[in-house]
Parts: C-alpha cells; structure tokens; sequence
C-alpha cells in the first residue's frame, strides 16, 4: 500500500491531504487480461501483456491513451482503510470523491511529467508479495531497480515510462484534434499551439 501526501488548490485555498493506494493481486490479473493471447504460453522472463500494451502505447508517444491507462490505474488503486485496519475499501463513491479533487489532477500530471515518480507510484501500489517476488528476481538489490518494475502474479514486467516529448501543433491542425485530446495536451503540456 502506497500513502501519498498531495497538495492541491481547493476552493478556499491550498489543500493538504493524505491518500492511500493499493491494488491487489486480483486487480493485476484484470489488468492483464485484455492482453492476454488465449492459447499463448506465458513466458516467465517476458513483460506482461499489459506492460508491453504500455510500453507499445508509450513508444507511439500517444499520451492520451498513456493518460487513460494511468488514469484507469490510479483510480483502481485509490481506497481507505476499514475502521479495524483489516480491509482496504474501495468503492465507487470514493472514486469519485477522489477524481473530483485536483489532488487527482496534481496525482495524474506528476506521473505523466515524471517517469520516475511513476515508476515509483506503480511499485508502491503493488502488494508486499509481488513486491518481494519482484526484489528476488531483480539483480541487482538496488531499491532503484526494484521502483523499475511493474510486478504481476505471473510475470515481472518493466514499467513503462512517459514520454517527455512536446507535440506543437499548428493553427491549421487545430481543427482535426479531438477537443478532449486537446485540451488534456495542453494542460499536461504534451500539445503546443505554434504561432
């Protein structure tokens, strides 16, 4: 479980609050699913379908569909404690209390401008064991390189990492974008407007 500190703007002024994140083990094997091939073996030494689904996603430098996997993610992840600390909740409700923060905002902008802090995120949410199966199976002890990593029950798999590339975009293309694509660019700062 990951506890974050975020500060955001709230309506009356700056806001200072506390989050948990964790997913379990199930939630890594609904990630994988839609990537899974049926009939394929999986190799053990291989990325997961769902890490090469980003990396692939990532590569094509498309950060719209890069936003929707960390959003997708991220809100899987969000819960609180049960009051005797035994369950992690997550429901709806608490989803949607959570995404209509600008905590949230300030959360997704960092992933997507900071591969490390991702790559950090990502690991922090994973359960304790496949934390554990991730640092057996990584050479080098370095913490560093265990934060590289997108651990699932079956397979180790490198965390994809954002791209830091800026799309400019001219006055005569700004007909033909998508308005959601364009305004998440442009307030991620992926898309610019030349000229």
């Amino acid at each position: 479980m990951l506890t974050k500190t975020i500060t955001f703007e709230g309506l009356e002024g700056p806001i200072t609050e506390t989050y948990l994140f964790h997913i379990t083990q199930a939630q890594i094997l609904e990630l994988n699913l839609p990537y899974v091939i049926e009939g394929e073996e999986i190799d053990p030494e291989a990325p997961s379908g769902m890490a090469k689904a980003l990396q692939s996603i990532i590569d094509t430098q498309d950060n719209l569909k890069i936003y929707h996997e960390f959003k997708k993610i991220v809100l899987m992840a969000v819960g609180k404690k049960s009051e005797d600390g035994k369950r992690f909740l997550k429901t709806e409700e608490i989803r949607q209390d959570f995404e209509n923060t600008e905590a949230y905002s300030e959360l997704i902008i960092e992933l997507m401008e900071n591969p490390e802090k991702a790559a950090q995120f990502f690991q922090g949410i994973m359960p304790a064991k496949v934390q554990e199966r991730a640092a057996l199976q990584t050479a080098s002890p370095d913490p560093a390189a265990l934060a590289t990593s997108i651990p699932t029950p079956e397979v180790d798999a490198p965390v994809p990492t954002p791209p830091t590339a800026v799309r400019a975009v001219s006055q005569a293309e700004l007909g033909s974008i998508d308005p959601t694509e364009l305004q998440q660019g442009l307030a991620d700062g992926s898309i610019t407007i030349q000229g």
